[in-house]
């Protein structure tokens, strides 16, 4: 199932495309956060819940710091001692508070995606040191795209602690920011006050805005076919080989590989 879905990823969002004009305004952010949520069902089944669970903290820690704020301003206004000693005592919950939604977030991110890296690169000092212990290498199967969504939910949690934005209290507009399925596979990961709102407003698909996307994706694939692929043929030449090549030319396909790997990397973000 994962494999059709996989193979079929890309017919499948231009039917949520054409689906989705068909939807009234305000029922079209609601069926996106539906057919984001199927498909991370689909790709990491059962794990999904994983997804759920960094939308639910990142949205309660970020009301409760928006509460903590408001609390701390009215103590302000109505203060009879230190202000200092005010502000000290609100930054040190406020800090908690980003603490816990942090590190349930970051700690899910660790055991999927690093954990095993950790336990290698520890039994290979601890062999090296002579000792005896070992930590079992365990293999976990990631949720699909969880570096992507995590690194983006918490970005909306910072921006929240710093009070560059105010908490928001619909958790759909929240849970459709963090899990929008276009960039579970390659980001980019964006700032909640830069795409939140336009995600949820539900302005319909124009001929104008649709031909100026095709022309980016176009972008995005030349980028990709012609200049990233060709790229890699020329890296794989040197690097299959390196002993064969000079400097300068181990120097140059350095430079075509750093190239490769950033219109790799940018076309993703153009066809998204």
């Amino acid at each position: 199932m994962v494999e059709v879905f996989s193979k079929y990823y890309n017919y499948l969002f231009l039917l949520v495309i054409a689906l989705y004009n068909l939807f009234p305004k305000k029922a079209r952010a609601v069926f996106l956060l539906v057919m984001s949520l199927l498909f991370f069902t689909i790709l990491s089944s059962k794990l999904v819940i994983f997804l759920l669970i960094t939308i639910a903290t990142v949205y309660g820690s970020a009301l409760w710091l928006d509460w903590l704020g408001k609390e701390r301003r009215k103590a302000l206004k109505e203060a009879e001692e230190d202000k200092k000693v005010i502000k000290e005592r609100f930054k040190r919950k406020k800090r908690l508070v980003l603490f816990a939604g942090i590190l349930i977030n970051v700690a899910f991110l660790f055991v999927f995606k690093y954990l095993k890296f950790f336990c290698f690169n520890t039994n290979t000092i601890l062999a090296l040191l002579h000792m005896n212990y070992r930590f079992k290498i365990i293999k976990i199967i990631a949720p699909i795209g969880i570096s992507f969504y995590s690194l983006q939910a918490l970005s909306y949690l910072l921006d929240v602690y710093n009070e560059k934005i105010s908490a928001d209290k619909n958790i759909l507009r929240v849970a459709l920011f963090i899990s929008f399925f276009p960039q579970i596979m390659e980001g980019p990961i964006a700032r909640y006050g830069d795409t939140a709102e336009a995600l949820y407003q539900g302005n319909k698909i124009t001929y104008h805005n649709f031909c100026l996307g095709a022309q980016r994706i176009l972008w995005g694939l030349f980028k990709k076919m012609v200049v990233a692929d060709r790229l890699n043929v020329m890296v794989k030449t040197v690097f299959r080989d390196y002993a064969s090549f000079s400097g300068p030319v181990i120097f140059l396909g350095a430079a075509a590989y750093t190239l490769m790997l950033y219109m790799e990397f940018s076309s993703a973000m153009d066809v998204v």
